[in-house]
């Protein structure tokens, strides 16, 4: 038995609204509850990295210019003492070009990206000219905490831990 016309029509019409419900709701849900197409994570993870890179870069080339650039306003670093510094106090007296590191090697990284944040992990190896000219070197785990604000990563809060060299 067919529909009248004004059935059919109505019954179109609900479908419509339905699948229009169903569609906004799934972008809210895209766009609200920090899901991310691997794709778009896999892509952040990348960039992210590739920051890494340079801002390990930057600390052997003494780049305060990076550090500028990548460093939050809000940005933290806690050292391996416990020193915790804010950005201003982190650039404080730094030089562009002259540092006292020697290079920087960083193994075992993991960049996993949470939405708009990223956590990076991974074991710090650098080697520096202490004060008085000797050479010096220790392991460090390292972690860094970067958001994306207004489509741009920065890092927001770093920490690292000596691992000591004693075996118990």
């Amino acid at each position: 038995m067919a529909l009248p016309a004004q059935s059919t029509g109505t019954a179109v019409l609900t479908l419509a609204r339905a699948v229009f419900v169903i569609l906004a709701l799934s972008i809210f849900a895209v766009q609200f509850t920090g899901f991310r197409p691997t794709a778009l994570a896999d892509d952040d993870a990348t960039n992210v990295g590739d920051l890494e890179d340079g801002l390990n870069k930057a600390i052997i080339n003494g780049d305060v210019a990076t550090f500028e650039r990548l460093f939050a306003n809000d940005f933290t670093h806690t050292s391996h003492d416990g020193a915790f510094r804010t950005r201003a106090e982190w650039l404080k007296g730094r030089v562009q070009g002259k540092s006292n590191y020697i290079s920087y090697d960083v193994d075992g990284r993991q960049v996993r990206i949470y939405g708009e944040t990223a956590v990076v992990t991974g074991l710090a190896k650098p080697s520096w000219r202490e004060s008085d000219g000797s050479l010096a070197s220790g392991k460090f785990r390292l972690l860094r905490v970067w958001v994306k604000r207004s489509g741009r990563w920065q890092a927001v809060a770093f920490q690292s831990t000596r691992i000591s060299e004693k075996k118990e």
